[in-house]
């Protein structure tokens, strides 16, 4: 008991002898980690006594410790550094940590602030019907701060580099801004960091886009023109075998004819042709002094007549022709003198 009256008196006292001369320094955690704290120390330690808030944490007097209060099972002192560490933090813990080493005041102090991390934000679009057709948008990075303390924000076009900018920003519908793709904020505290999703540029136009355009024009232009040449070729091709094929039925047509027309020829010239002297009769021809003369006729020294005329001295008239001096009467006339008296 009197121990603990004496560490209270003697607080007591450094609070009010040296609060004017400390010196703290601000120092930020995260929610739910590890408060660590230390001083350099160069001397061996006999005692240490950490407060918070002006309340006892925890305290070493030669080998005895004891922790108080709600840091009991959370916290833990290097005896030999007089190193503090704090798990599982929560914003109650920040304030004002002070200690005091071999019943020494310290003159470092720090002012803790636990905060929590900033959550991954989100780039809004303002007005949410913001199109090329206007003139300027302004963009939102959007995120539940409370708690996270002082937040900056920064700023990212495409592939670029962040820029430190405010929480809302103006775009206007320039030439420059069109290049830009998206558009990413990042949001920081003391303790984190989170970035958005690239978002669309509202503004965007993809040059690339329209050279392809005119490309794939283009390519479907001259697919189809070559189109167009194929079929006039094949046409064109198609035609001249047609008129090919139609030359090599002409010239068989006229070979036919030309082989047709010497026989149609001949047939007219011994059906139309009257017999000369030299000329032989056909069929009914009456044999001459070699030939043998047919049944029907009477042979004469060296031929034979032909069956149905009479022979002349040199040639034999057709059928349908009557005789003259020269040639040979038909079947049903009777011979003449002088083939008589030659037969006699």
């Amino acid at each position: 008991m009197e121990k603990r009256v004496f560490t209270c008196f003697r607080l007591l006292s450094v609070l009010l002898l040296n609060s004017a001369s400390a010196q703290n320094t601000n120092l930020f955690f995260p929610e739910g980690g590890t408060l660590n704290l230390s001083l350099p120390v160069s001397e061996a330690l006999t005692s240490v006594l950490w407060k918070h808030n002006g309340n006892l944490v925890v305290e070493l007097v030669n080998s005895d410790l004891e922790y108080y209060g709600r840091f009991e099972n959370r916290t833990t002192l290097n005896q030999n550094t007089g190193r503090l560490e704090i798990k599982n933090i929560t914003e109650a813990d920040s304030g004002s940590y002070s200690v005091e080493i071999n019943n020494k005041v310290q003159s470092q102090g720090y002012d803790v602030t636990v905060l929590k991390k900033v959550p991954k934000p989100e780039v809004v679009v303002r007005p949410l019907t913001c199109a090329p057709a206007l003139e300027r948008c302004s963009l939102s990075c959007e995120g539940d701060t409370r708690g996270d303390g002082t937040v900056t924000y920064s700023w990212k076009e495409g592939d670029g580099e962040w820029k430190q900018e405010e929480r809302n920003i103006t775009i206007k519908n320039s030439e420059e801004i069109k290049r830009v793709k998206t558009f990413s904020c990042r949001m920081n505290n003391p303790v984190s960091k989170a970035e958005s999703e690239p978002h669309q540029n509202p503004f965007f136009q993809d040059e690339t886009n329209g050279s392809s355009g005119v490309i794939w024009g283009i390519l479907c232009v001259v697919f189809i023109g070559i189109i167009i040449v194929c079929l006039f070729l094949y046409f064109k091709k198609r035609e001249s075998i047609r008129n090919i094929c139609s030359q090599r039925r002409d010239g068989n047509n006229t070979r036919i004819i030309n082989e047709t027309q010497p026989l149609h020829a001949n047939s007219t010239a011994l059906e139309s042709q009257p017999p000369n002297s030299n000329s032989t009769a056909p069929e009914s021809q009456p044999p001459n002094s070699n030939s043998t003369a047919p049944e029907s006729q009477p042979p004469n020294s060296n031929s034979t007549a032909p069956e149905s005329q009479p022979p002349n001295s040199n040639s034999t008239a057709p059928e349908s022709q009557p005789p003259d001096s020269n040639s040979t009467a038909p079947e049903s006339q009777p011979l003449n003198p002088e083939e008589s008296e030659e037969h006699l």
